[in-house]
């Protein structure tokens, strides 16, 4: 009886005792003990549960510390890894190079187009300042020039505030032949463009880092190295390999890869591309 009193004092006064930084270290990084077996001394399954009760008491001290979960046994270090992956995450640095890595992924070279395909050039649409002949078929007081208001419209005799603009001029001719069709028997028209306001649908555009940037009339077989002849090549912080070519293709924009360096430096004619009325070639300066 003294015996077993003396050993639940001892049991109590080791359980409410403060784990000191030694014992808690050799709690934490020893690996879980297996259960006793049921032939082993009571006394010594009772003392292994009281040190599994302080361990328990450690770890509770360390997560309220804030210092997290402690690793397993084997997986010291992957805190440490997950919070240097966190930080890194939020650095700009890594942010910067994730930007330059997105930035950098390859677009598809132009396609290569064939004279069937040149030739193929959508129609020219009349702009707001344009200037346009009129001309009705023996009815010369009909056969006027006018110019396209701002607004898109035009005057002409027996005709108000027809719609102009966005018009191709076969399209134009029809419609005005429509609206004289009440005071003329069976009229034909035609439209003549004399005077171009806006010709950005039929230039080609360089800009970026490039020595002198320019807008260059259309010209038929008209292609990339003759573009930037006219542009003067490359400045010396321009990233010639990553220019993109922009077109528009069906009313929608396509994005092309230029390689320029190779074309102007290493003299690759395979980087050379045929260009189509309103491409734009975009240069960018190099980030490093």
């Amino acid at each position: 009886m003294l015996e077993r009193k003396s050993f639940d004092v001892s049991e109590r006064a080791a359980s409410n005792r403060t784990v000191n930084p030694a014992m808690t270290t050799f709690l934490l990084d020893k690996p879980p003990m297996k259960a006793m077996p049921e032939g082993r001394s009571w006394r010594r399954r009772r003392w292994l549960a009281i040190l599994a009760g302080a361990k328990g008491r450690a770890m509770r001290g360390q997560v309220e510390a804030g210092q997290g979960t402690p690793a397993k046994p084997g997986r010291a270090g992957d805190d440490g890894i997950v919070r240097w992956v966190r930080a890194a995450a939020r650095s700009p640095l890594m942010i910067l190079l994730l930007a330059i890595v997105v930035g950098c992924q390859e677009l598809p070279p132009p396609p290569k187009l064939s004279d069937d395909e040149l030739l193929d050039t959508p129609e020219y649409a009349i702009a707001p300042l344009d200037t346009i002949q009129i001309f009705v078929w023996q009815a010369p007081d009909l056969s006027v020039t006018v110019p396209v208001r701002p607004d898109g419209r035009i005057t002409m005799p027996l005709v108000e505030d027809m719609m102009a603009a966005g018009k191709s001029p076969t399209v134009l001719a029809r419609d005005i032949e429509n609206a004289l069709r009440p005071f003329v028997q069976d009229p034909k028209a035609s439209v003549v463009v004399e005077g171009f306001a806006n010709q950005t649908t039929q230039m080609v555009k360089v800009i970026g880092e490039v020595a002198r940037p320019v807008t260059v009339h259309y010209q038929m077989h008209m292609s990339v190295l003759d573009v930037m002849a006219e542009a003067q090549g490359l400045t010396e912080y321009a990233a010639g390999n990553d220019a993109k070519l922009i077109r528009k293709v069906n009313g929608r924009e396509r994005t092309y890869q230029l390689k320029l360096n190779d074309l102007l430096d290493d003299g690759k004619m395979s980087a050379n591309a045929r260009l189509r009325p309103g491409d734009l070639i975009v240069v960018p300066k190099s980030l490093l």
